[in-house]
Parts: structure tokens; sequence; C-alpha cells
């Protein structure tokens, strides 16, 4: 089970937490009595508006065409209305938006409270850690046997220090290395998936490849950030421990390699079809074939150095809603009902959370119009079957983030490592006055 470090003592945490918005002043104060108002909803008293908070449509397209009942005529389920709040999440708006609403659950009326919440990975500790969503196994009555076909990291990332598994998804991202095809021949003989995954299967080949790509005119990488992910899902120590701000030694990896190949002309900057390589999930797919016009079947998708997995979505059951029965439907439907899961990776192409319904299909005679017609399943499910997510603070996130903001005039040339990490530790303590380095 994933463990997830808390700064300091509890009242530690609710401190920093307020500061970094992870919780707020009324969602604190008396989360005993949320439960409870919670788990005494009698499944008689459903409401008649299902309020639903997502920061895209992403998850609207699915439960509309997936789930069994779903009017799409008038967006209702069973006469219970389906009320849609989408907020884009420019600038944390969406989780403002969402902060607000829950810390005003339980003086909203039954048709305005909040009854399902999408989370992302990056912040999703913030509202786990928190009385704002209910235990998917205690309250809304999951068994280690419904939730058996989940990928293990998506529960690990939904699941809190104590132990309380709070959200669930529909869908996993297994991630590795795509690669352009036509390319990939001029600089490594080959565009075979064993081929390119036997020459691109550690770092230090990996930076012979982009030396070779150099040469013949071509870019190893996107940009600078492109390969930060991959660094940072190897890390299994959080950023802050005990208020204290630690870089992680793969961190600094990713800034030493970053720096070697901007120096040498590896990486790109929005130059079209002369990218050689990307990190990424199969989401990425549909994004690459639009960024390079006529690209499609020119690619390939191997583990590469370092398989990883990140990013999703994660839906959450809000504390408090007057629709539970509703709700705990739709959670087992979207995430453990093989028969749904199994429409939506045959109809949508998603790799979803279902190792059972994922293995049959890298099994099949599935095949990849975007990559020339391979099978990247059996790479992904092995991928997903084996990730690990490492331990997280609530802090992780925004000090990536940071982090790349911070590095990116170094990579450029225009400040030296020692300006940007000063200029990372400044960004830090000014937006978090209770860390140190």
């Amino acid at each position: 089970m994933k463990k997830i470090f808390l700064a300091g003592t509890a009242l530690a945490l609710v401190a920093s937490c307020m500061i970094c918005g992870c919780k707020k002043t009324g969602e604190s104060s008396n989360p005993a009595s949320a439960s409870e108002k919670s788990e005494g909803k009698s499944a008689g008293g459903e409401g008649k508006v299902l309020n639903i908070y997502s920061w895209d449509s992403e998850f609207k397209t699915c439960l509309s065409k997936f789930y069994p009942g779903y009017n799409t005529g008038d967006d209702s389920i069973n006469g219970v209305k389906v009320n849609w709040v989408i907020v884009p999440d420019q600038d944390g708006a969406y989780q403002d938006k969402l902060y607000e609403a829950l810390d005003n659950q339980y003086e909203a009326s039954d048709d305005e409270k909040v009854d399902i919440f999408l989370i992302q990975e990056g912040y999703a500790l913030k509202f786990t850690d928190s009385s704002y969503a209910l235990d998917v196994r205690k309250n809304l009555g999951f068994s280690d046997s419904d939730l058996s076909n989940q990928f293990k990291y998506t529960k690990d990332v939904a699941t809190n220090f104590d132990g309380e598994l709070k959200a669930l998804s529909w869908q996993a991202n297994p991630s590795g290395l795509i690669y352009r095809r036509s390319i990939a021949k001029e600089v490594l003989g080959t565009d075979s998936p064993d081929e390119v995954q036997e020459k691109l299967s550690d770092w230090e080949k990996f930076s012979g490849a982009a030396s070779e790509a150099k040469s013949k005119g071509f870019f190893m990488l996107p940009d600078y950030n492109s390969s930060c992910d991959v660094f940072a899902a190897s890390v299994k120590e959080p950023w802050v421990v005990n208020g204290t701000v630690s870089v992680a030694p793969a961190i600094k990896d990713w800034v030493k390699r970053t720096k070697t190949y901007a120096q040498k002309g590896y990486i790109g900057k929005g130059e079209s079809g002369k990218v050689m390589c990307y990190f990424g999930s199969s989401r990425l797919f549909e994004t690459l074939a639009q960024k390079e016009s006529g690209s499609k079947g020119d690619w390939g998708f191997i583990a590469g150095p370092q398989s990883y997995a990140s990013g999703g979505s994660w839906i959450c059951a809000a504390t408090g809603t007057d629709n539970q029965e509703l709700v705990k439907d739709i959670l087992r439907k979207m995430t453990s009902d093989t028969d749904v899961m199994t429409k939506i990776a045959g109809e949508t192409g998603a790799f979803v959370n279902n190792e059972g319904v994922m293995s049959n299909l890298a099994q099949s005679s599935y095949k990849n119009d975007f990559l020339g017609g391979q099978n990247p399943l059996p790479i992904m499910v092995d991928v997903a079957k084996s990730f690990e997510k490492g331990t997280v603070s609530v802090y992780d996130e925004d000090l990536a983030d940071i982090l790349k903001d911070a590095m990116s005039d170094y990579f450029d040339g225009a400040c030296s490592e020692d300006e940007a990490w000063s200029k990372f530790e400044t960004l830090v303590t000014d937006k978090y006055f209770n860390l140190m380095f």
C-alpha cells in the first residue's frame, strides 16, 4: 500500500495545507460530523439532481455513452437530472471552485450538493487526505474482490496515509517512448519496436542515439520538460519531509541530463517533423497525429530507457452526497464492471483500469493504426502491472512545476546553475513560507 507523507504534527499539517489550498478552514473543523452525516443518508432519500464537478468533458463523454440508463437527450439517469459543473483548470480555477462547493456542502440545498467530483493525480492527496471524499470500502461497500482487477498503482494514488481508498479511476496511463519510425530508420537503421527498444534500452544508449540524431539533422526530444515526468516517476520519497524540501537524485539527474542535451542541440523547440522521441501514454497519440500532419502510421511505441505511468483522472464520491446509492453504482459500473470497461476499451481505444480486459486485448489481434499496425498493449500492460507509485506529499506537484520554471533560463544559458537553484528556493519559500531548505 502506498504511504503518503504528511509533514510534521497534525496541527502543522492543517496549517500547511491551508497555505497550499489543500484544506480550508470549514473543511477541517469537524471531519467526523461529515462522515456521520453521509453514512446516515438512507437509500430511500436519493436526490433529484446529481451534481458532477470536473475540469473538462472527458468523463461526461464516457459516462453518457457507457453508463447503462444514461439518457443523453436530457442528461438524466432514471429520472435524476445530471448537472455537469465543468470549470477549466486554468490557474487553479477548478480546484478553487471545488473547494468552495465542498466547504458549503452542508449549507447547500439537496439539489445543489456535490455528488461526484473528479481529481487529477498531481493534487489527489489534497482531497483524498481529507473528509471531502467518502471511503470507497467503508462508506460505499466495495470489497477487495470488487477492486481486484484494477491496477495497483491507480489505487495507490488514491489511498491516503490511513489506508483509506478515496477515489477510483476508469483509466490507467502506462507510459513509455513514442518514436517516429521514419526518423528511427535514418538514425538507428531500423524502425522495428523490438530493435529500437534494444538500441534505446538505457539512458546511455539514449544519449548516444541523440548524438546520432543531431548529426543527421534531427532532435531527440521536443522540449526541456518532456522527460521530467519520467525521472520524477522513479522518485520514491516526497519532496517535503518535516517541513524541509529535498530534491531527489533522480530529479537532479534530469536537470543535469537536460542541460547537456540543451547544450549539444539534442532538444527541439517546436520544430515539426524533426523530433524522433516523445515520452507519454496512448493519450498522446491523437495529439501527435494532429501536430504532425500526415504522420499517422509513422510511429512506434516501446518501454524506452525507463517506463512509467503518469497522469489520469480519478472519481470521488463526495461526503454529504444525497445520491449515495447512484454514486456508488456509477463508480462500480465505470471502474469495476468488466462488460462496461470492455466496451470503453473496444470503442474508444482507451487503456482502461482493468487488468483482465487489457490483458485479453494484449493477446488479441488488435492493431493500432497510429502505430503502423503495432499492438502496444503487451508493453503497456506490463508497465501498468509493475509500476510502483512512490511516497508523496501535498507539495510535490507544485514544487515540480516551480523547478521546471526555475531551470528554464539555465537550460537556455541565460543564468548559471547556482542562480537557477537559488531562484527555485526563492520561488518555493515565497509561495510556502513554512518550508525550508
